[in-house]
């Protein structure tokens, strides 16, 4: 079951920007082709290229932060995945599935 909680700031330098903070459950994989790369990345459903996005394993608490690269395929293998991250990031979180509930939390300006 994914649960959305959201939370609206208001930016404290400029009153008219407002800031979105977007905290999401969620499920996530790694990226296939992604052996080569030593980078924290992440392919996301929504989120802007450029986000950065915490990413929280539920399972054991563990926590890295990526930036997301680009958005994620809807294809049949990513029906159930909310983000894909790169080898070494998917590995930080200490994965004992190929598929892993997390949390992401995450800044959009509007």
């Amino acid at each position: 079951i994914r649960r959305q909680r959201q939370m609206c700031i208001r930016d404290s330098i400029n009153s008219n920007n407002e800031i979105k903070t977007n905290r999401v459950e969620g499920f996530a994989s790694s990226i296939n082709d992604s052996e080569d790369s030593d980078k924290y990345l992440a392919l996301h459903k929504t989120a802007d290229t450029g986000t950065i996005i915490f990413v929280k394993n539920q399972m054991n608490e563990n926590i890295v932060i990526v930036r997301v690269i680009g958005k994620l395929p809807r294809t049949g293998n990513n029906d159930k995945i909310d983000i894909r991250l790169s080898r070494v990031a998917f590995e930080k979180l200490n994965a004992k599935d190929q598929i892993i509930p997390v949390e992401l939390t995450y800044v959009e300006k509007k």
